[in-house]
């Protein structure tokens, strides 16, 4: 019984911190599309040569971003798995809260 509500405990954190994760990727996503938004406005402003070796350099920028907000969900969500895992095994020295 005390297994499965430290289950249900640690599987609302789980969820509560992926939310997180979520919110904060939405949230950046919908501040670079601004940015980019603002770029193509100013490339539209006469600063066609300069705006556009600036957008290349910012798109890798936010593919590079992206990328890694993508690779700490996936990782956050394996750690959230080994800590289950460890959980149900009984190792509860190896998680801290």
């Amino acid at each position: 019984m005390l297994l499965s509500v430290g289950h249900g405990e640690f599987h609302g954190e789980v969820m509560h911190t992926l939310k997180f994760v979520v919110n904060q990727s939405d949230y950046t996503v919908h501040t670079l599309r601004n940015v980019t938004e603002y770029l193509l406005l100013a490339k539209t402003i006469n600063m066609v040569q300069k705006t556009i070796e600036n957008s290349e350099t910012i798109q890798r920028v936010f593919n590079t971003v992206r990328s890694a907000l993508i690779i700490i969900a996936v990782l956050m969500l394996l750690l959230s798995l080994i800590g289950l895992v460890l959980s149900i095994l009984g190792h509860k020295h190896a998680i801290q809260m």
